[in-house]
């Protein structure tokens, strides 16, 4: 994928104080059942000499901007909770179901069209 692709946002860490560039891809944007929807990533913050992982969740709309966000510090013994987990994974099985669906839609198409050829 280039550059064209993507989206680029810039998102303002209150917790760290950094500026930290984010890429979304615009098909992530497209074909959505819902809106704001989260897009999870990690930093780092060095606090007290420790270094510390930041769980960022920010809630995109269908125009790419960033709407919410939540930041929450990871226990490295214990990286998510289970609530943190549910708000990962729920959106990836919503991603791949409607991937999966698109596939299958293609798929039938390319038949359709084999067999109108013949």
């Amino acid at each position: 994928m280039s550059n064209k692709d993507f989206i680029i946002k810039h998102y303002n860490c209150k917790f760290c104080g950094k500026t930290h560039e984010i890429k979304i891809s615009k098909e992530m944007l497209e074909g959505r059942n819902k809106y704001p929807f989260p897009y999870v990533f990690l930093h780092d913050n060095i606090k007290g000499g420790e270094i510390r992982e930041l769980l960022t969740i920010l809630y995109i709309d269908k125009e790419g901007k960033i709407r919410g966000q939540e930041i929450q510090e990871v226990d490295n013994d214990n990286l998510f909770s289970k609530e943190q987990l549910v708000s990962i994974v729920k959106p990836l099985v919503e991603e791949i179901e409607r991937l999966r669906k698109d596939n299958l839609l293609f798929k039938n198409k390319i038949e359709e069209a084999r067999r109108k050829d013949f």
